[in-house]
């Protein structure tokens, strides 16, 4: 072999030996080789190709080479572009499936967040009562069978209680009136935020009386529950807390703007939220606290009966001319806050609470 190469070196030159071997043994493999790439991927024709091309002589492969060059074009390139085609469309359907699958991977965490962080209903602060704000919150209180409420006083709570005709349990979270310092702090609150000519005792005074008439409201509301449970803490938050089976009403009488609006910022929170149940396990943790303040009102709790726990709640004896000036002024109380829940005729037809045994 090597001296029939020498032979023809010798013969036709290295050059035209070399020539004829770039033309008939490189050439034909490298354009084969590079015409089976325009076919798809996998495709059948890219092994044929290069096997038929180990079957053809050396000398007809130049031939066989611009044959199949021909073929290529018109055979390869639309194979080539039906396969990015489909590549295509298999990944325009991945993407559209990906981005729906995102799209509903967010959606639902926006529902989630929704119904678990934000409130089902905003009622903004207002000088004059809302009629959907009072609807909706009554409803949800005629539907109840546990009312809790959290205030500096019991007065709405009990107001509420007598404009409602479902019986039901009722617990009661208020300031503690034996502790000055509660009081103390509610009334620098009211002054820092009240109108200038407010009189820091006046304010002491009035917060005093109006746990007082919350008790005697929630005396005289004891027919309308199985039973009120109260419990008396030092330095109750700001925000009112009304809590019902179905949502949770947080008043924020904390806000800054609170103190110059009669009816402060509300939000209410279904009982699927995150809010509802972190209010509720707060509310049961103060109420069952067993270092805790509690007292009890049932309809058979009489008159003489409240008299002596008023005294035990607020350290100070209430004389029975007390209590009918504390009933009064809770009858005041009732007489402008029915009309504001727009339940005045309602009030006008139910029949006057017993206040004695």
């Amino acid at each position: 072999m090597t001296k029939e190469v020498l032979d023809q070196v010798a013969t036709w030159g290295f050059s035209t030996v070399l020539a004829a071997a770039v033309v008939f043994g490189f050439f034909p493999k490298f354009v084969v080789h590079i015409l089976v790439l325009i076919y798809p991927r996998n495709h059948p024709r890219r092994l044929e190709l290069l096997a038929e091309l180990e079957a053809i002589p050396c000398r007809k492969r130049l031939v066989w080479v611009a044959e199949q060059l021909a073929t290529v074009l018109f055979d390869g390139i639309p194979a080539r572009v039906s396969d990015v085609r489909a590549r295509r469309r298999i990944r325009a359907s991945k993407t559209t499936t990906s981005t729906l699958q995102r799209a509903s991977v967010v959606e639902k965490s926006r529902r989630t967040l929704k119904k678990e962080f934000f409130p089902s209903d905003v009622f903004e602060a207002t000088t004059h009562p809302d009629p959907a704000f009072n609807r909706l919150l009554m409803a949800d209180l005629n539907a109840t069978e546990k009312y809790f409420f959290r205030g500096f006083s019991g007065q709405h709570a009990a107001a509420r209680l007598l404009l409602s005709r479902t019986e039901r349990e009722s617990r009661v979270i208020i300031a503690d009136p034996r502790d000055a310092g509660s009081i103390n702090r509610r009334a620098r609150y009211l002054l820092r935020h009240g109108p200038a000519d407010d009189d820091f005792e006046q304010i002491q005074a009035r917060l005093e009386e109006e746990i007082k008439i919350g008790l005697v409201g929630l005396f005289l509301a004891r027919h309308r529950c199985v039973q009120v449970d109260i419990t008396v803490m030092a330095d109750p938050p700001l925000d009112r807390l009304e809590l019902f089976d179905d949502s949770v009403w947080v008043s924020l009488h904390g806000d800054q703007h609170a103190v110059t609006e009669v009816y402060p910022r509300t939000l209410r929170f279904t009982e699927a939220s995150f809010i509802y149940n972190m209010e509720r396990a707060d509310f049961l943790r103060i109420s069952q606290a067993p270092t805790g303040r509690h007292f009890r009102i049932t309809p058979a709790t009489t008159r003489e009966d409240f008299l002596a726990l008023s005294k035990t709640i607020t350290g100070v004896v209430l004389s029975d001319e007390q209590f009918r000036e504390l009933e009064v002024k809770f009858d005041a109380f009732m007489a402008d806050f029915s009309p504001d829940v727009e339940l005045g005729a309602e009030l006008s037809h139910m029949p006057a609470p017993q206040t004695g045994a």
